[in-house]
């Protein structure tokens, strides 16, 4: 628990911003003019709050308006009325360190509430068959919690590594000729997509950057060619990379350094040059981690059957 200096501190730091902003910028953060008068709405409020925090502490300011004018609030009436509160939890109940915070403009009370027990759930005040929610605090409100909010509580949270896309190529192949010696397309023959995506890769912790091929999935988006494809992920030739291992199927990576994403399949039939750009769609689940890198690169179309990358966006998303 917070001891009550490190209480007062948070507290004078959030009003002094407050006043020079005009707002409250901390997600953690809320502030009461008037102490909640119905337990069972503060509750809520309270569970929805640590649930959306994932767990941090979090601080409520009883006596201080909105643009931070210090209004006043009595330390006496903490106890009375945190009892009502918790009667409204359901299960593990938060854990309140309230400070009267002395101040040149008066004296309001600040609360800080512990949640290491998150999700927090509150009683159904109507009673019936739904008897407990799940709260979770957005920036306009409290509503019930939904299943990707609940995954963010209960997914464990690991240390992510750093990962960059530094570049990458697709390109549209006809079949290998060996006497002209390279890939040429011919109208109605066999082509093939090829990618490549160079990624720079710098681990969080102690454990390798792990790519398993059979967790790896590759989406390609091109109207005119193929509409859309799954590519099959393979692993590239890795000698002479630092810090890169290579076990035929998988690549993991022992410190920073950087790792390919390959994939190719064959389509049908050539029918012709395309004409707009490519999406390229990869969804990878490292091993020893229960979050799934989601990466979605673009690839302009130049001339021909080439194509020029232009930027990717990455995330990390949930998965069971």
């Amino acid at each position: 628990m917070p001891s009550p200096s490190s209480v007062t501190v948070w507290a004078i730091s959030v009003l002094d911003a407050v006043r020079n902003v005009a707002r409250v910028e901390d997600s953690r953060v809320e502030l009461k003019a008037q102490w909640p008068t119905e337990p069972g709405r503060a509750a809520r409020r309270i569970a929805g709050h640590l649930n959306a925090s994932q767990g941090e502490s979090v601080l409520w300011l009883i006596g201080v308006s909105d643009e931070g004018q210090v209004l006043g609030a009595e330390f006496g009436e903490f106890a009375d009325w945190w009892a009502g509160v918790a009667a409204s939890f359901t299960g593990p109940v938060p854990y309140p360190t309230e400070v009267n915070v002395y101040h040149e403009d008066g004296t309001f009370l600040a609360i800080v509430f512990d949640g290491p027990q998150v999700p927090y759930l509150v009683k159904n005040p109507t009673g019936g068959a739904i008897a407990a929610e799940v709260p979770w605090r957005t920036m306009t409100g409290v509503r019930t919690a939904q299943h990707t909010d609940l995954l963010r509580i209960l997914v464990p949270r690991v240390s992510l590594p750093e990962i960059e896309v530094l570049g990458g190529s697709l390109t549209l192949r006809g079949e290998h000729d060996p006497a002209a010696g390279n890939f040429a397309l011919k109208t109605g023959e066999p082509a093939s997509w090829w990618l490549k995506l160079e990624l720079y890769c710098v681990p969080a912790d102690h454990r390798p950057i792990v790519f398993p091929n059979h967790r790896t999935t590759i989406r390609l988006s091109q109207p005119e060619t193929v509409g859309e494809l799954l590519l099959r992920a393979h692993q590239p030739e890795w000698e002479g990379r630092p810090n890169v291992m290579d076990s035929r199927r998988d690549a993991s990576l022992s410190g920073p350094g950087r790792l390919q994403i390959m994939g190719t399949e064959k389509v049908g039939s050539y029918s012709g040059e395309p004409k707009s750009s490519a999406i390229v769609e990869v969804a990878v689940r490292p091993a020893w981690h229960t979050l799934q890198l989601g990466l979605r690169a673009v690839f302009e179309h130049t001339s021909g059957h080439g194509f020029r990358f232009t930027g990717a966006d990455i995330d990390w998303r949930a998965c069971l």
